[in-house]
């Protein structure tokens, strides 16, 4: 199964699933015979456009965290498209800032997480601003 294929999948039950709950008026967990469904949806998308106008895909998100002054993972391989969240796990603030300039997530506190989405392929060098010898690197395929 192609990934359109899955996406379309995934948004129809989305939608029959959320419908079914809506009919019935709760959104929590059925109890003991309420299995029965008040109503019988059907849905036939018209085309693969509207649905991805409607629900846009997933994202696949990555963690990096930033503790003991230091990026873990130091390297890392992602896909165009997928995101990024850097946490910041010591007691001082840090930033992860690329080479370029192309993504900056700020100084993060402790606890602070900021996330960054990677459109283009590429190689990413970033390193933190207050403490530059904290180097990693993001390659985008």
């Amino acid at each position: 199964m192609n990934n359109r294929t899955m996406l379309i999948a995934v948004v129809v039950l989305l939608v029959v699933g959320g419908a079914f709950f809506l009919l019935r008026g709760t959104t929590t967990a059925p109890t003991t015979n309420e299995f029965e469904p008040q109503a019988t949806i059907a849905v036939t998308p018209t085309s693969t456009a509207v649905i991805e106008q409607q629900v846009s895909p997933t994202v696949a998100t990555t963690a990096v965290a930033i503790e003991n002054f230091a990026f873990n993972p130091k390297t890392l391989n992602i896909k165009a498209g997928s995101a990024v969240t850097f946490t910041n796990n010591d007691d001082v603030a840090h930033t992860a800032t690329a080479d370029d300039g192309s993504f900056d997530t700020g100084l993060l506190s402790k606890g602070q997480s900021k996330t960054i989405t990677f459109d283009k392929k590429g190689t990413y060098p970033y390193f933190c601003t207050p403490h530059p010898k904290m180097r990693a690197t993001i390659t985008v395929e």
